[in-house]
Order: structure tokens, then C-alpha cells, then sequence
């Protein structure tokens, strides 16, 4: 991310979020965002994930670069969501109406993966966040730990190059969390991530940490 700004309208004016900042993550790099709430970690997992389009700066994402600016930035920026980044939002969104191996399946047909190759690494990326006697459960019969075990498996499905995390485990229980984020990195092997979080036990586990002050990315 390159000299981002982005701000969201506010009754007459608009608020600022994030004012002219930049975050660069290398390749197989490990990074937790800790700041408090309201302060924009969503708006940076959002524009890194290009699920958001900044006001001004550009992403550069495996040596493309989007500038929000483009009248192609959308069309683009879908592109490379779908081939290179994976996402896990705090609360699952994984779909009702299908079955545990059904929701980790569908991220690769709507990629055009051969359903057999599809329904192989579903049951692969389900055994490893230990769901195996659990594939055919739908949502809704799952524990709020093993439908995010899903949503981890969902966001693998199409072997990103980088997965974000915004909250991962904030909405379970305290001895919860660390089991599913540990699960979670092992699980990423040796790819990219991004996560926030404001879980200090959590963040304590990453290397890198950053945080957001005065509408900057920072070390923190």
C-alpha cells in the first residue's frame, strides 16, 4: 500500500481514516495490525485486500499496481482478489444452505477449478483444521470454533498468495481463540498474512507488529 488516504463521508464533511501512510509486507511475511477500535484496522485489511477502493495512493499486489483513480480499478482489482488473496472476516459469512464441504468448494468452481480438484483440496484443507467427521454439517449445525475453522478452509481454497484476517477470533471465546489461530497460521504454511486483531495475547505470537496513530501505519 502506497501513500494511502482514505476517509468515509460524515454528515456534511467526511472522516479520515488513514492520511497518505504505506504498509509493505514481503513475501512469506508474518504481520499483526493491534490498534483500538475505530481506529481503522478494518479500512487497511479492506483496501490491502482490494475490497475497498482509497480515496487516493495505489496497491501493488505480485508486481501489478492499482491506482484507485483508474476507471479499470474494479474490474482489476477483482482479478487479483480472486487469484492471489484470501480473507477471513470476524464473523464466518459462509452460506447456510451448503454444507461445510460445499462452502469450501464453491470459492474454486466460481474459479473455475475442475469440481474433482475442487472437492480434493476441500477435503484436504477440512481434515487439516480437523473437521473431518464434520464436512457434511451446514453452518448453522457447527460450533462458533468449527464454522470458523471453515471460513480458514474457505479462504485457503484457492492457494493465495496472501490471507488477511480482520478479527479472526474476536468473536469467540477466550480458550477458543488461541486453538483457531494457531490452526490458522499452521494451516497458512508459508505464505503472507495480515491480521488485526486487539487480542495482545495474540499478537504477541507475530514478529511484526503495526499499529495505526494519527491516521499512520507504524511500527508498534
Amino acid at each position: 500500500m502506497q501513500n494511502i488516504t482514505q476517509e468515509f463521508p460524515s454528515g456534511n464533511s467526511s472522516l479520515r481514516i488513514l492520511h497518505n501512510t504505506s504498509l509493505s509486507i514481503l513475501s512469506g511475511e508474518r504481520v499483526v495490525l493491534s490498534a483500538p477500535s475505530g481506529s481503522g484496522k478494518s479500512s487497511v485489511l479492506h483496501i490491502a485486500a482490494l475490497l475497498a477502493r482509497p480515496i487516493s495512493g495505489s496497491v501493488i499486489l505480485k508486481g501489478e499496481t492499482l491506482n484507485p483513480k483508474r476507471g479499470d480499478f474494479e474490474s482489476r482489482a477483482s482479478i487479483l482478489r480472486a487469484k492471489h488473496i484470501g480473507f477471513i472476516y470476524q464473523f464466518h459469512h459462509l452460506l447456510n444452505e451448503f454444507s461445510a464441504l460445499e462452502n469450501v468448494m464453491l470459492a474454486q468452481l466460481i474459479a473455475n477449478v475442475s469440481r474433482e480438484e475442487a472437492l480434493k483440496r476441500s477435503l484436504e484443507l477440512l481434515y487439516r483444521v480437523s473437521l473431518r467427521e464434520r464436512i457434511h454439517h451446514r453452518p448453522y449445525q457447527l460450533s462458533g470454533g468449527e464454522r470458523q475453522r471453515v471460513a480458514i478452509a474457505r479462504a485457503l481454497a484457492n492457494d493465495p498468495a496472501i490471507l488477511l484476517a480482520d478479527e479472526p477470533t474476536g468473536n469467540l471465546d477466550a480458550k477458543l481463540r488461541l486453538s483457531v489461530f494457531e490452526m490458522m497460521m499452521d494451516v497458512a504454511g508459508k505464505r503472507s498474512i495480515l491480521i488485526a486483531t486487539h487480542d495482545d495475547t495474540l499478537a504477541r505470537k507475530v514478529k511484526r507488529r503495526i499499529t495505526i496513530s494519527e491516521q499512520k501505519i507504524v511500527t508498534a
